[in-house]
């Protein structure tokens, strides 16, 4: 009753209700660009990371940073790249810069000096430099860095990266939507009954994103990965909402001449369903909340938050919006024009013990095969090699090779004790030079005849600072075993007492973090969508239905890159579970509660055939919806990442539309009998002889 006055009040101020969501999309759109928008993966670690620790004791210590740069110029003297080095230093956001000079001195001949240590740094007249960036002033500082090497040089790393994937967003946010829009709205108007129906779902959920993208203002800053899918995202998940109630408001119609009164009505009969949708996605998402990898928890509250946001405006503006331009609606409508489907019903009923059969055949293999792919978990894969950052990065490389720097810090006051790990870790041999005090200086000479300036780059307050350049990739079996063995010379000189920091530090604690982050969000987000199924269906069989159905889905859309021989990022791999299994457990439900409506007084042979012919068009919609916007992230995002990301949602919620449609219907007949409620199991049974002929047809 509270509800129905609560929709009588939205119906009778109709035209304050829209004008109160207009006022609030503008003053969300007007934060939107004051929401900052972070792009280091590295950020988003545990606070208590070992590596984040490192980082941010490096940043007290020294005000420094580890270094996110690599440049490389060709065509220069010892002599120019020294004045390159300059050059490069004296540029506003970078604050160190390390070369040759700073682990060999010049004034020897180099043909006379340790090769592997020259060769890391300087090759055939070309130089490579690493840099360290401020990270409030890497855009700029990266374009004054491109300036300065003009054609001769290029340039890479996780700074270079940043700044891309920044430069990029806005861009291909812009390309996928200018995509989506058009297409939904062809789509829209092909499965509606009128040509405004299309533009006023579109409208609906276009303001639930801005008010989503203003109110993100709350949390400071989103991900990047946030920022390119998350609107896209809660387009294509959120539109079906509106096309439940609008079929609904056009039922009503056909049984109440008076429009109010059957809106009232349609409002009513639709909540429940749309509700129970919205609220399993909801929860889908906002299980990534509980992540300690803080992107996935990013994506979830902003998406969770998001979908509320569509809930809201579809229960409250849509009515409001479709009332007051019922005129309209009435004027430009059409015969629909898309067919009821009336073959598929049959096909699934006669093909219902191959579907089974081969459903269950597969379960195991592709449980095995999701869980055996092979995974990037840092940023250094980010962008492909048919990327500018990906061809500059190879073309270092071709030259150099992998290079790595590590930024080792320890316990200041002991000389003969770091001269020792020191001695240890030119002895590795991935090793290529070393900076620090007594390898630069040397232990010999007191500190206080040394200058303040040269002094403060190598010993603090508390620590004394090691710089190691290693050619090992940036993560990797091989990269992580040196990540150990550091760590393991370290713990010899200075038990717990040593902080390492660097991206594969980094990267080797982002691997552990997600990696513990799976299976427990995994399980909540199963436990608490299937929690939520079970009180609303009233049921348990059903709602373990619907899950093995989806969850098997999640399972073969993730065991393909591993048939394929891809690497994933994990990242995408980890997040991936939620959102399909958020996003297309809808279609799930709508089976399989149509099919409890419709067996209320059909027998299950008809029972079933009318299911799937009424609710195939409701389900395709959203999942073709999906399927485009997902694919479409994975055809226009530089950012490999959240490219694969995008393709794994577009790739699942095609396959979670077939599995529903042909899998779901076999099981709902096979155990038809238990799936009714206690006190109406005697009426179905007994509905008659006619129902068993037609079964057995």
């Amino acid at each position: 009753m509270q509800l129905q006055s609560f929709y009588r009040l939205v119906i009778k101020h109709r035209k304050t209700v829209i004008l109160f969501f207009i006022i609030a999309a503008f003053i969300c759109a007007a934060q939107s660009p004051m929401v900052g928008v972070q792009y280091d993966m590295m950020a988003y670690l545990p606070e208590q990371s070992p590596s984040t620790i490192a980082i941010r004791t490096l940043e007290d210590e020294y005000q420094l940073s580890i270094p996110s740069c690599r440049v490389m110029v060709q065509n220069v003297s010892v002599p120019e790249a020294l004045q390159l080095k300059s050059q490069l230093a004296a540029v506003d956001g970078v604050s160190q810069v390390t070369w040759l000079d700073d682990s060999l001195s010049l004034i020897e001949p180099l043909a006379m000096q340790k090769k592997e240590t020259v060769d890391a740094w300087y090759v055939d007249n070309t130089a490579v430099f690493s840099l360290t960036l401020e990270k409030d002033k890497q855009k700029e500082a990266v374009h004054a860095i491109e300036s300065i090497i003009g054609e001769k040089g290029v340039l890479t790393g996780t700074a270079v990266n940043a700044v891309a994937s920044q430069e990029s967003a806005s861009k291909e946010v812009a390309s996928i939507m200018l995509i989506v829009v058009p297409f939904c709205v062809v789509l829209l108007a092909l499965v509606s009954v009128s040509w405004l129906d299309p533009l006023l779902f579109l409208g609906t959920i276009g303001i639930a994103i801005l008010l989503n993208m203003g109110t993100n203002l709350i949390f400071g800053e989103i991900s990047f990965v946030t920022k390119i899918a998350g609107s896209v995202l809660q387009l294509a998940v959120s539109v079906d909402y509106s096309l439940f109630l609008m079929h609904r408001f056009e039922e009503c119609r056909k049984e109440n001449d008076d429009p109010e009164e059957a809106m009232l009505d349609a409002l009513c009969k639709a909540t429940p369903s749309i509700l129970s949708s919205g609220l399993t996605t909801v929860v889908g998402f906002a299980v990534l909340m509980v992540m300690e990898f803080g992107i996935g928890a990013d994506l979830g509250r902003v998406l969770a938050k998001g979908i509320a946001f569509s809930l809201i405006a579809v229960l409250v503006l849509l009515p409001a919006m479709i009332l007051c331009g019922l005129k309209w609606i009435d004027k430009f409508s059409h015969r629909p024009l898309i067919p009821r489907v009336t073959f598929l019903g049959k096909l699934v009923l006669k093909s219902r013990y191959i579907a089974i059969g081969l459903f269950i055949a597969v379960i195991v293999p592709v449980f095995l095969a999701q869980g055996s792919n092979s995974f990037y978990y840092g940023s250094s894969r980010m962008f492909g090699p048919d990327t500018v950052q990906g061809q500059q990065a190879e073309a270092i490389e071709e030259v150099f090779g992998q290079s790595n720097t590590f930024v080792l810090l320890v316990p200041n006051g002991d000389l003969p004790r770091e001269t020792a790990l020191n001695t240890e870790l030119k002895q590795l041999h991935e090793v290529t030079s070393v900076v620090s005090y007594v390898n630069t200086v040397g232990s010999e000479i007191p500190m206080e005849y040394l200058d303040a300036s040269v002094l403060s780059q190598l010993i603090s307050e508390h620590y004394s600072c090691m710089l190691v350049t290693a050619q090992v990739p940036a993560e990797g079996k091989e990269a992580f075993s040196f990540v150990q063995r550091l760590e393991i010379l370290a713990e010899k000189y200075y038990p717990a007492a040593y902080h390492l920091a660097g991206d594969t530090p980094s990267t080797f604690d982002l691997k552990d973090t997600v990696e513990s982050d799976q299976m427990r969000v995994n399980l909540l987000v199963i436990a608490a969508i299937f929690f939520i199924l079970m009180v609303t269906l009233k049921s348990v069989l059903l709602p373990f239905l619907l899950m093995l159905v989806i969850e098997t889905a999640v399972w073969i859309n993730l065991s393909v890159p591993y048939f394929a021989d891809e690497t994933l990022f994990y990242i995408a791999y980890l997040i991936i579970s939620s959102i399909q299994l958020g996003a297309t457990v809808d279609y799930a439900i709508l089976m399989g509660t149509r099919y409890q409506e419709e067996r209320m007084y059909k027998d299950k042979y008809h029972a079933l055939l009318d299911t799937v012919n009424i609710t195939s068009i409701s389900i395709l919609t959203p999942a073709i919806i999906l399927t485009v916007a997902g694919s479409l992230i994975g055809a226009f995002c530089s950012n490999v990442a959240i490219a694969q990301l995008g393709t794994l949602i577009g790739r699942g919620a095609t396959v979670s539309c077939l599995l529903v449609l042909l899998v779901l219907p076999a099981y709902l007949y096979t155990f038809d009998r238990f799936l009714l409620k206690k006190q109406q199991t005697k009426e179905y049974l007994q509905i008659g002889i006619a129902g068993k002929e037609a079964t057995q047809s």
